[in-house]
């Protein structure tokens, strides 16, 4: 397995395991995940069902899943409207790992811009959602990107993997980010 991939629900996990075209990808439910042979995939994409549940359960979770994938490389899928615990999850990720974060779907029009993500004329501060302060020290393992085009998004999947950064997005960057993963995986082979 090359790269874990964390969702807060099943459509989500889906969404973003049908949207990268390379490789073995599997969609799994967390509670699934000792009955299957994970070195037969690529790409695992993790429903964690967080979407509904209280912090506490969603930080105890998150712990878990970045203490068994701490060897791997993982990304956080996100509901582009924000919705669900994602501060907690992110805030969970950024404590132990850097992250860039971006919100774009180039297709629907969403973009993210200053640390903004827009929709149909509105913005959502992506900052004051997970209530992270300018001189908060958390502030320095999280990177939000601006972002309009899938080439944006290309170009931060690639920032990502020289970095060493965990992407975190609704699944546009995080499917560029794992095609690219499998791409450096098979020249290695190959060699």
């Amino acid at each position: 397995m090359r790269l874990a991939i964390f969702s807060d629900d099943l459509t989500g996990a889906s969404g973003v395991g049908s949207m990268i075209k390379t490789g073995r990808t599997i969609t799994v439910n967390y509670e699934n995940l000792p009955k299957i042979d994970l070195d037969r995939f690529d790409n695992v994409s993790i429903n964690l069902n967080l979407r509904d549940a209280n912090p506490q359960t969603t930080r105890k979770l998150m712990r878990r899943v970045l203490s068994v994938f701490r060897e791997k490389k993982i990304a956080l899928r996100i509901d582009s409207a924000l919705r669900g615990n994602i501060a907690v999850m992110i805030k969970t990720i950024i404590a132990v790992r850097c992250t860039l974060i971006t919100d774009t779907i180039p297709e629907y029009g969403r973009y993210t811009e200053n640390e903004t993500t827009f929709f149909d004329g509105e913005g959502k501060n992506i900052l004051e959602l997970l209530n992270i302060q300018n001189g908060d020290i958390r502030k320095q393992n999280l990177i939000i990107s601006d972002s309009f085009t899938g080439d944006d998004l290309d170009a931060l999947a690639e920032n990502c993997l020289k970095m060493d950064l965990v992407p975190i997005d609704p699944g546009p960057m995080i499917a560029r980010y794992a095609i690219k993963l499998g791409k450096i995986n098979e020249t290695r082979e190959i060699r």
